[in-house]
């Protein structure tokens, strides 16, 4: 489809508020200003399993609309995962298109959604992103730029890895 800004994040919080768990995404720039992600979806609740055609809907819906109007859900860490804590690791590398992301933290559900709705109130733009889960782990690969399409300054490295430490913790949204 054509890219926009704010599409990954519209994307991710939909999915999250139709209650599936992202296991795998996948973004990339496209020719002629198109992006194509594809995502490895479950549903959080087997027995809520929404269909396909919901699902559909949804996203059509969602994303023929103001991207920024969609928020993730606001929920706590369940109980189970505090015991299974993997420390944060957040690092930045400069190339060429944009600045590449790297975290590892431990998942959650909502988590892609809340990395998501940071980026996009940073106004960065996700070129292309990795997106696995192995268990309690989560580690993602972005790369994101700026609205020109450059990488970021030091100084928005620093305000981003604020926000994105704060965010990592579902208590303190």
């Amino acid at each position: 489809m054509p890219d926009r800004d704010g599409l990954f994040a519209a994307i991710v919080i939909t999915l999250d508020r139709l209650g599936m768990s992202v296991l795998q995404a996948r973004a990339l720039d496209g020719p002629d200003g198109t992006i194509f992600d594809t995502f490895h979806v479950l549903p959080a609740e087997q027995r809520q399993a929404p269909e396909p055609a919901l699902l559909e809907q949804a996203l059509t819906r969602a994303l023929a609309g103001d991207l920024g109007r969609l928020r993730p859900a606001r929920r706590r860490q369940p109980q189970h995962l505090r015991h299974f804590r993997v420390k944060p690791q957040l690092d930045f590398t400069d190339m060429a298109q944009g600045t590449r992301i790297e975290l590892i933290c431990t998942d959650r559900p909502g988590l892609l959604a809340d990395v998501a709705h940071v980026l996009r109130e940073h106004g960065l733009r996700v070129h292309d992103a990795r997106i696995a889960t192995f268990g309690e782990r989560a580690e993602d690969l972005l790369l994101v730029s700026d609205a020109h399409n450059h990488p970021l300054p030091p100084e928005w490295r620093d305000a981003l890895r604020v926000a994105l430490l704060a965010t990592l913790d579902g208590d303190k949204r």
